[in-house]
């Protein structure tokens, strides 16, 4: 259900949080997580920063927890006021978090800063990583935003972490880096396609492929975001490292044919046979 959190410092997690330096086994999957609002309020200098962070799911300062898959994140909305700070509306790893976040779609979430841009920022529309045990892998980060000035990661601001596989399409950040804001940590294997104003704000990694995905594009909201059998992104990721997932948000089991599949969706393998007609 839709929930709102409000503070003056500090507010983490409107859909579900985990508090500071919590040791947690904790397992988020197959939940539909939207609609949930942050919003932290003014502070009276720019000496300490309140911080909105993940209005979907947000962890705290260190905390841990063991999984965050198949989960479908939208409609989740973050402002943070005078000197405040919006840290990723759809998922939020604030700092030196270990978790696996992977299968998940991560759909039309917002993060804005408050009245004066430039003095308040947001950064990362989609998911806010600062790992470094924080893989982010196989997720589709789709259509999140960051419409003010002082923005920048519409899909994914990595700051420390790992990001891998993802599809990341149709994110917008006014400021820069409208797909990925690439402040440090690893990148690879990433298949991204018309965020805006750029994809990287600096070059990109050269595993990553930019193309259209040719996403179903019908159905309910997981089912648009399914890649058609022909998709480019089919067979272009790697399997290769921490965190690499052996199921799909389907539940269907990865690799399927010559490779991983970048994003959440493992597209099945069709064999079409050839109808012979003969006349008698």
């Amino acid at each position: 259900a839709p929930n709102a959190l409000s503070g003056t410092v500090r507010a983490f997690g409107g859909g579900v949080g985990i508090y500071d330096y919590s040791q947690t086994g904790t397992v988020i999957t197959n939940t539909e997580i939207g609609w949930n609002h942050i919003f932290v309020g003014f502070a009276s200098s720019s000496s300490y920063y309140p911080v909105a962070c993940g209005a979907g799911i947000g962890l705290a300062d260190g905390a841990n927890a063991a999984l965050i898959d198949r989960n479908l994140i939208h409609d989740n909305w973050l402002l943070a006021d005078l000197y405040g700070q919006a840290r990723g509306a759809g998922i939020c790893l604030n700092y030196y978090n270990v978790v696996t976040v992977t299968n998940n779609l991560i759909a039309y979430n917002h993060s804005n800063n408050g009245l004066l841009p430039g003095v308040s920022n947001s950064y990362g529309g989609g998911i806010f990583a600062n790992g470094p045990g924080s893989y982010v892998i196989n997720n589709t980060i789709v259509s999140n935003t960051l419409p003010v000035a002082g923005a920048y990661g519409g899909g994914v601001y990595l700051f420390n972490g790992t990001l891998v596989n993802n599809s990341i399409v149709s994110n917008t950040a006014v400021n820069n880096g409208g797909g990925v804001y690439w402040a440090g940590g690893t990148s690879s294997y990433n298949a991204l396609w018309q965020n805006s104003p750029n994809d990287y704000h600096i070059p990109p990694p050269a595993t990553d492929i930019f193309t259209a995905p040719l996403f179903i594009g019908s159905g309910n909201l997981a089912q648009r975001y399914h890649l058609q059998p022909g998709s480019p992104y089919v067979d272009t990721g790697t399997g290769t490292g921490v965190g690499i997932p052996r199921q799909d948000y389907d539940g269907m089991s990865r690799p399927i044919g010559g490779g991983y599949d970048i994003g959440f969706d493992e597209v099945p393998l069709y064999v079409f046979l050839t109808l012979v007609l003969r006349n008698h």
